[in-house]
């Protein structure tokens, strides 16, 4: 027959362990570091193994609890969602605007009224080379922040976008004009 703690063997036991653990806790921590230092490219192997052999399903749980939180509170979802587009949109003009939040013809600042202006005039050709979804709206401000701020935009607001437009002649052929035609 094994051999049979008692209860109060148990408890004392768990205490000691208890203590000990409280003790020694900075000691246990550099040691697991020194560990996981040493193990580092196993540890790396590891965690990717692990990611990809659950990916599907942990994408899954990540949408479910989404869907949860969206049901549970819409409003704030919408608000936390509006105030990150702005946040980016808002570092993205700032970038193109020469550190101003600014139309760098007129001055304008009022977020509603700025965006993003191709230099050469060529932003139609640009969005055609770009996925759908990145073509425009906070997606091509992210796009552009991920890009490291590529160089040829510019910050105006949409009446000197117009504007600029008109004087350099940069809109094509309404194609439902040339077929009325």
């Amino acid at each position: 027959m094994a051999y049979q703690m008692s209860e109060e063997s148990k408890q004392r036991k768990r205490e000691y362990n208890r203590r000990w653990e409280r003790a020694n806790r900075a000691k246990r921590r550099e040691q697991a570091n020194k560990r996981y230092a040493e193990n580092l490219e196993q540890h790396r192997a590891y965690a990717l193994k692990s990611y990809y052999k659950h990916i599907e399903e942990n994408r899954r749980k990540q949408r479910e609890r989404k869907r949860i939180i969206y049901r549970q509170d819409k409003a704030r979802v919408y608000a936390q969602s509006y105030k990150s587009h702005c946040k980016i949109r808002e570092e993205v003009l700032t970038h193109y605007g020469n550190g101003q939040l600014a139309c760098l013809e007129c001055g304008e600042s009022r977020l509603a009224c700025l965006s993003i202006d191709h230099i050469s005039g060529n932003g139609a050709d640009h969005r055609k080379t770009l996925p759908k979804y990145q073509r425009s709206g906070v997606a091509f401000y992210r796009w552009l922040k991920k890009q490291r701020y590529p160089q040829g935009y510019q910050t105006l607001c949409m009446n000197c976008q117009w504007v600029k437009r008109a004087e350099n002649k940069e809109y094509g052929v309404n194609p439902l004009r040339a077929v009325r035609k």
